[in-house]
């Protein structure tokens, strides 16, 4: 084998290696893909859209109300993509369908279909069939939460922090988050999920690879 093969073979492998090494870098540290499992965010997000995630804009620029964000639940090491409400610092309540933040009424634009025809996506859910005294206290906590849900008029049912975690801000370092599809998103409402530390966030969504290729 000549010099320039061998040098030729050196320069590819060598290339090859600095793509993959620059592939790397770029999934775990600036951008990454997620590919959605679940309706918890519907019509919003559709299970199997691919999400463009940035890795770092949290860590750079914070959250923003309304962000919509890739995280680890350490309750139940799954990742999810949910939708930020609260803020570290905040007051959160629902009440007639309507977001308060500190006291102060907040529109959600995202859903607004939804709030002005709740019956609509609520009406083909059913009640699970659950033997209740299986249940730890937590689950059954968590149930009669789903059923208020199901139950209430609304979209999004009524509650307060104090209802939900005896609380009444969200404490420094954490996150209230929710799924765009209220009446059956597990999300910070239930015990099980709860509220999200802010470094169990994995990434900001960037955008939804399919509004652009429908």
């Amino acid at each position: 084998m000549s010099v320039n093969k061998i040098l030729s073979n050196k320069r590819f492998y060598i290339l090859l290696l600095c793509t993959c090494l620059i592939y790397i870098f770029i999934k775990h540290f600036v951008l990454t893909v997620y590919l959605t499992n679940g309706e918890s965010m519907k019509p919003n997000i559709q299970s199997g859209d691919p999400l463009i995630v940035s890795r770092l804009s949290h860590k750079i620029i914070g959250f923003e109300r309304f962000d919509l964000i890739m995280l680890t639940n350490p309750k139940q090491n799954k990742t999810f993509v949910k939708r930020v409400i609260g803020l570290p610092g905040e007051k959160i309540e629902y009440k007639n369908d309507t977001l308060y933040v500190n006291n102060k009424q907040v529109q959600e634009p995202f859903i607004i279909d939804q709030k002005n025809n709740p019956a609509k996506y609520k009406n083909k859910i059913q009640e699970p069939q659950i033997d209740k005294e299986k249940l730890s206290s937590n689950e059954k906590e968590d149930l009669n939460i789903y059923l208020k849900e199901l139950e209430s008029p609304f979209y999004t049912m009524d509650f307060t922090l104090k209802e939900l975690l005896q609380i009444e801000y969200i404490p420094k370092g954490f996150l209230f988050v929710l799924g765009d599809n209220r009446p059956i998103s597990d999300d910070s409402r239930y015990s099980d999920f709860g509220l999200i530390p802010i470094h169990n966030v994995q990434g900001k969504v960037l955008f939804n690879v399919s509004n652009f290729i429908k």
